[in-house]
């Protein structure tokens, strides 16, 4: 039976990914290695969309696809999968603090290891989220 579900389902693009929607149906991307977290940053990243992080080292990239346009709960949502998938919850931390920015604050140095960038400007915070 689930082979069956399987087959029926149309293979997306962000299939690759971890990924999720929100409760309005935006595409939350979620990078599953720092090399996912660069792909996710200098391909699938655009102008209207929002960059998520949890305030932790090892955390994955969040990209909440049409994020400016996006209400505050499914913000909310999106720094909550920002929160699931990063070493604070490996290591049993309640909460961690996630932070957002907007495309023209994400940079690539060229330094920078892979799946790192250059973070620039006020960011939006979402703090002990769980």
């Amino acid at each position: 039976q689930k082979k069956e579900v399987e087959d029926k389902l149309e293979h997306q693009w962000y299939h690759a990914f971890r990924y999720a929607f929100t409760s309005h149906s935006k595409l939350i991307l979620i990078g599953k290695s720092a090399k996912q977290n660069e792909i996710l940053v200098k391909k699938h990243f655009t102008d209207k969309d929002l960059f998520f992080h949890a305030n932790v080292r090892g955390a994955s990239t969040v990209i909440l696809k049409d994020g400016v346009n996006a209400s505050q709960r499914e913000k909310e949502e999106a720094a909550q999968m920002a929160a699931v998938f990063s070493k604070a919850w490996t290591e049993r931390m309640a909460s961690v603090d996630v932070y957002c920015l907007k495309h023209e604050q994400v940079t690539k140095q060229h330094f920078s290891p892979t799946g790192a960038f250059y973070l620039v400007g006020k960011r939006e915070w979402f703090y002990n989220t769980e």
